[in-house]
């Protein structure tokens, strides 16, 4: 008889013993997650604050059309987006707008959601988040997203 045709109470357990599904075996280890060493953590910590403060320094484009300076920082947090994203109540347009304003400065200005959408024309607006969100223009020639070749 298949297993997953069995009635439930046939899969019970005692109080003591995990809970697997029928057809998953269990695996057992050998040290408890409460036994693992915070050195283990503080050092993924610790590369984390590294990195980012490695990337204290702002990165600046130029937007083609306007002319403007946008600075951003080169790290970016996720919180900035996910608080953006909350915001914006999971529109991702909505949100990528709301992240532009709250991270750049355009010629060392702030600049609201409203004016962003009002005054950037649409080549500034792919540039600026093409770089801000999809990371730096290495120019590998790879279309991104398609894992094709850009033509020439």
């Amino acid at each position: 008889m298949d297993t997953f045709n069995q009635p439930a109470e046939q899969h019970a357990v005692g109080p003591m013993q995990p809970v697997t599904a029928p057809h998953v075996q269990s695996v057992s280890t050998t040290t408890p997650v409460s036994d693992v060493t915070h050195s283990q953590s503080f050092s993924v910590v610790e590369k984390l604050k590294a990195y980012r403060a490695s990337k204290a320094d702002n990165e600046t484009v130029t937007l083609p059309e306007t002319g403007v300076v946008v600075s951003f920082p080169a790290f970016r947090s996720h919180g900035a987006w996910a608080n953006a994203l909350r915001l914006a109540k999971n529109k991702l347009d909505k949100a990528q707008v709301l992240y532009a304003c709250k991270v750049c400065t355009f010629d060392g200005q702030k600049i609201t959601a409203s004016d962003y959408e009002k005054y950037i024309p649409m080549i500034d607006s792919n540039e600026l988040l093409g770089r801000l969100i999809g990371g730096s223009d290495n120019d590998d020639g790879e279309d991104e997203g398609n894992g094709q070749m850009a033509n020439g």
